[in-house]
């Protein structure tokens, strides 16, 4: 049995200096395929969860200009609901005598 540093990898002592290619796989290559795909998936599925999450987002921010609006009617009644009563009831007072 040989020692580890002259154990031989694909022709080549496993001490032998190689120049590293990522593209370029001895052995293996089924699993880091497997990983490649599996980051493909993992991405598209970020880029779905994102589009979705902006879609919410401008849901979110839809609801709160609604909910401002709502707000700024709701106070401009709230000030313009007695002015126009006492308006109604003198233009009443005028036109039936008080009566």
């Amino acid at each position: 049995m040989a020692d580890s540093s002259t154990e031989m990898r694909g022709g080549r002592r496993a001490t032998d200096k190689q120049p590293f290619d990522p593209f370029e796989c001895q052995g293996g290559c089924d699993d880091i395929i497997t990983v490649k795909k599996q980051l493909v998936d993992g991405d598209e599925r970020m880029d779905r969860i994102e589009s979705d999450l902006q879609e919410l987002l401008e849901i979110v921010r839809m609801g709160k200009s609604f909910f401002k609006l709502l707000g700024v009617i709701g106070s401009f009644i709230k000030w313009a609901a007695p002015i126009l009563t006492a308006v109604g009831t003198v233009i009443y007072m005028f036109r039936t005598g008080g009566k």
